[in-house]
């Protein structure tokens, strides 16, 4: 199946196999920024510059919550593994944490002063890592911010490595993370104890879109001059050209 869902406000699903529309889903009022299947693929998650967060059921294409409380666009959201947490952040520079049974705000985090950009999970689940224009990544221990809720989220650690905007992250195994940047440079990082690992410079271009490969033994960059390079996690060079 192949999720889709972006400026005509509707989220889509189609047979990759046949080629075919299989479900469309309406009901945010403006651009949509992220979606995510969660939960084997049985509900879905979206954000949007409407400022909410709906969960779907997939299977009926009904939306059974909205979630309210941003005060300016969505731009990134993520779930926690288990399905028990839905994080988002954007415009507004907050961070949300909700859960997915409630649909309660239960942690807002302002700690980024400008846009935040991205949101992961780590594979384990237990921490969230965000990125925004401020140039800086901050992790967050999720079992802190439930536990404290609103009274103190601080951070598990600040990485402050870039120089200029965050573009995209990923998080792979061993607690490794991959950043870029409109420094046009990708950094491999150790994202619990901060580490830099390899710093790729990509001058004259930038990394928009990056991602590990399943098993985290290699990273794709998607480039600002439409190439697709693969670099290797371990060594940190590059591999090929796609």
């Amino acid at each position: 199946l192949w999720l889709t869902a972006g400026y005509d406000s509707t989220i889509k699903i189609y047979d990759m196999k046949k080629r075919k529309l299989l479900s469309q889903y309406a009901g945010h009022r403006s651009i949509i920024t992220a979606a995510h299947f969660i939960r084997e693929d049985s509900y879905i998650i979206s954000c949007s510059f409407d400022q909410s967060i709906k969960i779907w059921n997939a299977k009926t294409a009904k939306c059974e919550r909205t979630l309210t409380g941003h005060t300016d666009s969505i731009i990134t959201c993520a779930v926690t593994p288990n399905s028990r947490y839905i994080i988002s952040g954007g415009v507004d520079c907050s961070i949300k944490v909700w859960e997915f049974g409630t649909g309660n705000n239960i942690v807002t985090i302002n700690k980024h002063t400008r846009w935040v950009k991205i949101i992961k999970v780590s594979l384990d689940g237990k921490y969230i890592i965000s990125g925004g224009l401020d140039k800086k990544i901050y992790v967050w221990d999720i079992k802190f911010l439930v536990n404290t809720k609103n009274l103190n989220p601080t951070y598990h650690r600040c990485i402050d490595y870039h120089t200029d905007y965050i573009l995209d992250m990923d998080v792979g195994p061993n607690d490794t993370m991959i950043s870029s940047s409109s420094d046009m440079t990708v950094k491999v990082q150790n994202y619990v104890t901060g580490a830099l690992i390899h710093n790729i410079s990509l001058t004259p271009v930038w990394a928009t879109a990056i991602k590990f490969t399943e098993d985290g033994s290699m990273f794709g960059l998607g480039c600002s001059d439409n190439s697709l390079l693969i670099y290797s996690t371990l060594t940190g060079k590059f591999e090929r050209q796609i």
